[in-house]
Parts: C-alpha cells; structure tokens; sequence
C-alpha cells in the first residue's frame, strides 16, 4: 500500500486540543496587537501655514533632484557666453 490509513479515534479533536488551539490563538493576538500596538515613528508634526515649525521638518530619505528649469536656464547662459567660431563672409572669402 502506497498510503496507510489513519485511526480514526486518534484524529479526534479533543478538549486538551481546544485547550491547546484557545491558548495559541490568545498568544497570537496578543502578540499582534503588541507589534502593530507599537509605536516606532514619531508622529509627524503639525504644519500650520506661515507659522514656523515646532519641530525640524526632514527628508524620508536623501534625493538627488535635477530640475530642469535651471538646467536649461544655465545651458542658455552657457551658450550666450560663447563667442562664434565661424565668422566667414563674402569678403572674406573674396580675400582668399
């Protein structure tokens, strides 16, 4: 026989079962309601408009940010600060 069967007598629930079942679940609520209980972050503080904050107010996390506006406004001033290279003309090339 590939699988052996199973006494039923010995696969009853029994009350040292419901005993064992009850105490395990009052210990699994009791340690969820501790972990999610917890409380590891601060509160955020409140932030009223034009009113300084009571608290220092920090970044979640550092973040470099590129803005795109003042990286094409130093482009434009970069190359309005450089001279023609080119600065052929008719005369010019008659002289040559």
């Amino acid at each position: 026989m590939l699988s052996a069967s199973v006494d039923p007598a010995s696969s009853r629930f029994t009350r040292s079962d419901a005993g064992r079942l009850l105490a395990a679940s009052a210990v699994l609520v009791l340690a969820m309601s501790v972990i999610l209980g917890l409380d590891i972050l601060p509160a955020q503080a409140t932030l009223v408009v034009d009113k300084p904050a009571s608290t220092n107010v920090v970044a979640p996390r550092a973040v470099e940010y590129t803005s795109v506006v003042l990286t094409e406004r130093q482009r434009a001033a970069a190359r309005a600060a450089v001279g023609f290279q080119y600065d052929f003309t008719v005369a010019k090339g008659a002289a040559r």
